[in-house]
């Protein structure tokens, strides 16, 4: 991105975000949910502990990690409160002993 100041200066930056597509949970899926909630919906291959955060696409982590108990081929889901967050394009990000996973979902 560039600025310009009011004496005409320009001052430009770059940035190079990654994300890893990698599908160590199954089925990983971000949904909305109602009143400012997003669902977090995934099957586990193992019986695990798999955290959740979530980042703005600037890659600013802008949650806590949410641990969460997970048990080898059940279905979950998990409600998580997204109504402070303005509404824009968001990364979900999963990991677990299995791997990482990352989910882009958009508030509006």
């Amino acid at each position: 991105w560039c600025a310009t100041d009011c004496a005409g200066n320009t001052t430009c930056h770059t940035q190079t975000i990654t994300f890893e597509e990698i599908q160590a949970v199954a089925n990983f899926r971000v949904d909305p949910g109602v009143y400012g909630e997003t669902l977090i919906k995934w099957t586990s291959s193992q019986d695990e502990i798999v955290q959740f955060a979530i980042y703005n696409v600037a890659g600013q982590k802008l949650t806590d990690a949410y641990l969460l108990s997970a048990s080898a081929g059940s279905a979950h889901v998990v409600s998580i409160d997204t109504s402070r967050l303005p509404g824009g394009i968001y990364i979900m990000q999963s990991q677990s002993d299995s791997g990482t996973n990352t989910q882009r979902f958009v508030i509006r």
